[in-house]
């Protein structure tokens, strides 16, 4: 009963808004919206990697997520 909601938008300039959202159904533990942006999209998936990785109460979840979108390595 615990998910993230990630969303990435462009911008005109070409830049890339992440927006990661924690959400959860267990009570007392509070959601959490992260927005981070990035140049290109290796800095997207680098992004996600840092968030999964510093967010390790939820790291199941983002591991999750990583895999679905295909993300094993960053290229810098």
């Amino acid at each position: 009963n615990r998910w993230f909601e990630i969303s990435v938008y462009r911008t005109a300039r070409g830049r890339y808004v992440v927006h990661i959202a924690f959400r959860t159904l267990w009570v007392g533990e509070e959601e959490l919206d992260t927005v981070l942006v990035g140049d290109d999209l290796n800095s997207v998936a680098r992004i996600l990697r840092e968030y999964g990785e510093e967010s390790r109460s939820y790291r199941d979840p983002m591991a999750r997520v990583l895999d679905d979108l295909g993300i094993e390595e960053v290229i810098e």
